[in-house]
């Protein structure tokens, strides 16, 4: 996987409305073999540092840190249909508690295509 995401020479133009969220993304990459931990440094800790937020906390569990925090639990198996027209089947992450700034928030989670 590309340390910082999609290749720059990917042409905008190029790309389709298929990403539904984060998680599904995460999911998707699991499920093609991604290791789960190296996902989520790559989707925490490596935007935060790309962006210059980590070192105020961002991207990281801390003490101190802002305590902005998605608890995930692994649900049956969906269809996850990609930008290309394929789809996969494969268990998918869905929020459970979500914390903004250590508050908890309300939640939607995704609950697939035809529901």
């Amino acid at each position: 996987m590309p340390d910082a995401g999609c290749r720059p020479s990917s042409p905008r133009s190029q790309w389709r409305p298929l990403v539904f969220d984060l998680l599904t993304s995460i999911s998707k990459l699991v499920a093609l073999g991604a290791d789960l931990t190296d996902v989520i440094e790559r989707a925490t800790i490596v935007p935060a540092t790309l962006l210059g937020i980590a070192d105020e906390g961002y991207g990281t569990l801390a003490v101190g840190s802002p305590a902005n925090v998605t608890v995930v639990e692994e649900v049956s198996d969906q269809l996850m249909p990609d930008a290309a027209g394929n789809s996969i089947v494969a268990p998918r992450y869905e929020p459970v508690t979500v914390l903004s700034k250590g508050e908890n928030i309300s939640i939607t989670p995704w609950r697939g295509l035809n529901q």
